[in-house]
């Protein structure tokens, strides 16, 4: 049982140092909401926390889908 115990809890231990190299990624998806952000450059749209999350973050100005919903 000792020897069990000690075994997860190396491995827990060594999960732990990979967990700290890996990318912190969030991936937000809208549908159906098209460019209509203050991020994008609308002028009468309200989204404050999201234009915030957008000045940090990857914003994709030519992306396209064929199936949108």
């Amino acid at each position: 049982m000792r020897l069990i115990t000690l075994l997860l809890t190396a491995l827990s231990l060594a999960s732990i140092g990979r967990a700290e190299s890996r990318p912190n990624i969030l991936w937000i998806v809208f549908e159906d909401i098209s460019r209509d952000l203050g991020c994008y450059g609308d002028k009468y749209s309200v989204s404050p926390h999201i234009d915030a999350l957008a000045k940090e973050s990857v914003l994709y100005t030519r992306a396209w889908s064929n199936a949108g919903m």
